[in-house]
């Protein structure tokens, strides 16, 4: 796999996610108790700590994520992994639906809102992009193709998340 395909995959997640966003945000209820809850907080409704609060979230969905995945290589139980994922991009889309349900203030502060709340992975696409470029081998003649493809995916997968973060929590659900 080049990193051109990986890149397109994503580019067709992407658009996947843009083209589907209304059906699923649909799916959500509005009357959704952690919804309610955070459209009381007075501190949610400014854009910058409801960013950080997002953030938060964020990287406390990837630890968790992260944290599993590293307890399944201890186990030999095959495709488990594959569920953990994709019941992490589920959860992370649900709780990103919350978030966008929940707020009431301007367009512009929910574009702030969501940037700040996204920045998490723009964050670990950067590091993850460092690591890519600066990779070299610890002994001579080390074959470093799966350190590079991993990263690469970690990169494609941490892009991704930061454009839906983005586009989930950023923009308005508010039927028009």
């Amino acid at each position: 796999m080049s990193f051109t395909f990986l890149f397109i995959l994503g580019f067709i997640g992407i658009l996947l996610v843009q083209l589907l966003k209304r059906p699923i945000l649909a799916m959500v209820n509005d009357k959704n108790k952690i919804t309610r809850a955070l459209s009381h907080w007075a501190w949610y409704q400014n854009p910058w700590l409801a960013g950080l609060f997002i953030f938060a979230v964020n990287a406390v969905f990837f630890s968790i994520t992260v944290f599993i995945l590293f307890l399944l290589m201890y186990f030999l139980i095959p495709y488990l992994h594959f569920f953990v994922m994709v019941s992490a991009v589920l959860i992370s889309l649900y709780a990103w639906i919350l978030f966008n349900k929940a707020w009431s203030g301007t367009k512009r502060d929910q574009l702030i809102m969501g940037a700040v709340g996204s920045s998490f992975y723009i964050l670990l696409t950067i590091v993850f992009v460092y690591w890519f470029i600066t990779l070299k081998p610890d002994y001579p003649g080390q074959d470093l193709f799966m350190a590079a493809l991993g990263l690469m995916m970690a990169i494609l997968v941490t892009t991704v998340a930061a454009i839906t973060c983005f586009l989930f929590t950023g923009f308005s659900s508010k039927a028009k």
